[in-house]
């Protein structure tokens, strides 16, 4: 079957659509030769199906074909509500599994096709100026005065009805009628109450207020006068159809910003993977992971200091946001501060703020990160880098509660729970005089050590998973797993730069990978696959060992330090300019 493509022909399509997995309610929004947009309500007792996972459906075209197919979950918009207050869901299936005669009943279908257009209750002369001046442009389907609505409105495709004859209170019911019809508006999707009814035409001589009444509750599209004009016929049609078109593309595109602005909540966020963790203690299976969250219950309703270690890229912001959601200041802020990325005098006023001209650039007035977490959590990285002049007035507001700012003579009192974390050891930090041994005393009184990836390949794949459910939903992809040879690869990389290592491959995975299928070693890099081994390598001369050697343990380092070349240089104790230098020559910067 041929490509999915963005700017295929798409139809709108309103009939109900059986699905297994179940879907409630489930009809058809629109539908084009390879895939279908669905409405449904959204399961109460049931799961939600994952943009991704395998739907069979089943449906009857117009005309009488029946399309029996599986296909793909390529998106799915989780409404807030619906017209009758039920909560509904929208989604895209693409079509991976069509037999023969299924895909011959779509392209017949799709042949040549134009929009429907039904006239009831025309007369002899109305249907022929009708198919005179429309049968090239549309098909046309007449309804007699003895022929009941419902059948052809239950096509599902009809974009236009133009109601003739004498009789106006029979139009007017008629449109009433239309406009309720099952399958007539599309209740799942984001603004709820646009109606994607057949526009309707009116060409019979009708009362005034009545027309008008009807007008106001939007069941009338266009109104004609008496005796119908061929051209303004022709004219009141084509609106119909294209205003009837526009609407279903509005309905697409409405649901494609909801999803990208879902999409962009859920990225700002940042939290989603703690929430998994939250929700489903699966996701961690190592025996020492479930220790750690074992440890972060038991401190959690407790103010006393955490100090939570471990390499770079294991989580540790992760757990620290733990601590405050189960603590009883989950409502207050959580806000975080690395202390490796910014000078001593910006680290100062960033945490305890300061004041208009205290400083060259000082423009205006800052709080600090301690008033601003006031009554909530305040979560300090790398805290082994920050300044002797900050590390004392971080001891002063751990053991006082007072932080004074920058420039200002006043003292404020606040109440702010500290998490520290860093990715050295301390107590050699506090040997070396880079951190004041009684403020690591105070930061200590909880240490929680969270062990690296490599030493927990339990977690790997529960891990990849989660961050691969996340990416197709924040990233609008629908990759499906793992294949075999990928998951052997994942289990034997080493993971230098753990858990963050771990999620920004799955999301370049899923980027690489075509839509609705599992990532495999192709959307995988090079150094998973053939993870570097210099100490290995047992050819070549000394000095290219050594430089072998060499590159790799800068390109772990920067790795570590998300590719600041500063705390780069610091971890390895070398000086900046000099790593600068090496690593251009070994071109990874």
């Amino acid at each position: 079957m041929e490509a999915w493509q963005p700017r295929e022909r798409r139809v709108a399509l309103y009939v109900p659509v059986e699905t297994d997995p179940t879907l409630d309610n489930c009809w058809s929004v629109n539908l084009s030769r390879t895939g279908i947009s669905l409405s449904a309500t959204r399961p109460t007792e049931r799961a939600l199906p994952r943009e991704g996972a395998g739907l069979a459906l089943s449906l009857q075209l117009p005309g009488g074909a029946r399309i029996e197919a599986t296909g793909t979950v390529r998106w799915l918009y989780d409404s807030p509500g619906a017209l009758d207050g039920r909560s509904s869901i929208g989604l895209g299936v693409q079509f991976t599994d069509v037999d023969n005669s299924t895909h011959s009943h779509l392209a017949d279908y799709f042949f040549g096709y134009r929009p429907h257009v039904a006239l009831a209750w025309a007369s002899d002369v109305q249907r022929g100026m009708a198919e005179r001046i429309l049968g090239d442009e549309v098909n046309l389907h007449f309804i007699g005065d003895d022929s009941p609505l419902e059948p052809l409105l239950a096509r599902g495709d009809i974009a236009a009805v133009v109601l003739c004859g004498e009789d106006a209170d029979r139009g007017l019911r008629a449109a009433k009628q239309i406009r309720s019809a099952p399958g007539s508006h599309a209740s799942a999707t984001p603004s709820g109450h646009d109606d994607l009814a057949p526009r309707i035409i009116v060409a019979t001589a009708t009362d005034p207020r009545a027309l008008l009444r009807a007008f106001n509750a939007g069941w009338i599209h266009t109104c004609l006068a008496q005796p119908i004009d061929e051209r303004e016929l022709q004219s009141a049609v084509q609106r119909a159809i294209r205003d009837h078109d526009i609407r279903v593309q509005q309905h697409r595109v409405a649901y494609a910003l909801e999803r990208a602005l879902a999409r962009e909540r859920a990225s700002e966020r940042g939290d989603d993977d703690l929430r998994a963790i939250e929700r489903d203690r699966l996701v961690l299976e190592s025996e020492s992971m479930q220790h750690v969250l074992e440890q972060v219950r038991i401190v959690a309703p407790h103010r006393v200091s955490v100090l939570l270690t471990g390499e770079t890229g294991v989580g540790k912001e992760i757990i620290g946001g733990l601590v405050h959601r189960l603590s009883d200041r989950a409502s207050a802020p959580f806000v975080v501060q690395d202390c490796g990325a910014l000078t001593e005098t910006l680290l100062d006023s960033e945490l305890f703020g300061h004041v208009k001209g205290a400083f060259t650039g000082a423009v205006t007035s800052h709080p600090g990160l301690f008033v601003l977490a006031d009554g909530g959590t305040i979560f300090l990285d790398e805290i082994q880098n920050a300044s002797p002049s900050v590390q004392a007035k971080l001891l002063r507001a751990i053991e006082t509660g007072e932080v004074r700012a920058v420039g200002s003579r006043e003292v404020r009192r606040v109440d702010v729970r500290i998490i520290a974390a860093s990715n050295r050891d301390l107590e050699d930090a506090v040997q070396h005089g880079q951190l004041r041994a009684d403020l690591y005393f105070r930061l200590s009184v909880f240490p929680i050590h969270i062990a690296p990836l490599r030493e927990r390949p339990e977690d790997i794949m529960p891990l990849a998973r989660l961050f691969l459910a996340f990416a197709n939903g924040t990233l609008g992809r629908s990759a499906t797993e793992f294949d075999a040879a990928a998951t052997r690869a994942l289990l034997g990389h080493a993971w230098p730069g753990n858990v963050r290592e771990l999620k920004n491959l799955v999301d370049r995975a899923v980027l690489l990978v075509p839509a609705g299928q599992a990532i495999g070693t192709a959307q995988l890099p090079a150094s998973v696959l053939r993870p570097p081994a210099p100490s290995e390598r047992t050819h070549g001369s000394l000095r290219q060992q050594l430089e072998d050697l060499e590159r790799s343990l800068i390109e772990a380092a920067l790795e570590r330090n998300q590719g600041v070349l500063r705390r780069a240089a610091q971890e390895l104790e070398m000086n900046p300019i000099t790593l600068g230098r090496r690593a251009r020559q070994h071109r990874l910067i």
